[in-house]
């Protein structure tokens, strides 16, 4: 009986220690993902300002170059939202920092 019983707890330890590990992998794979989608987005997001400032040197911008900015302002933010909840702090703090500038 005490064989089965520690036979038992050491396999719920296992469980638990693997279940542990899935999870930790899981919320890696969903940091980069929001890390990688946040960088493409930021930089959609700047070129889209440098076409509008060359659109505005250039003649007076369209109404598909107002939506182009717009569009990809929008996603930007909605990735920098999603990030707020995943990333933490230590990333955070200086993304945010940057984001000012």
């Amino acid at each position: 009986m005490l064989t089965q019983r520690g036979a038992d707890r050491a396999k719920k330890r296992e469980l638990e220690m693997g279940q542990a590990i899935q999870e930790a992998r899981e919320n890696r794979e969903l940091r980069r993902n929001c890390y990688t989608q946040l960088h493409r987005d930021a930089r959609q997001f700047a070129t889209a300002l440098s076409r509008r400032l060359y659109a505005m040197r250039d003649h007076t911008p369209g109404q598909e170059d107002v939506s182009a900015l717009e569009g990809a302002k929008d996603a930007y933010r909605d990735r920098w939202s999603e990030a707020l909840m995943i990333a933490p702090d230590a990333v955070i703090v200086p993304a945010h920092e940057l984001k000012k500038r």
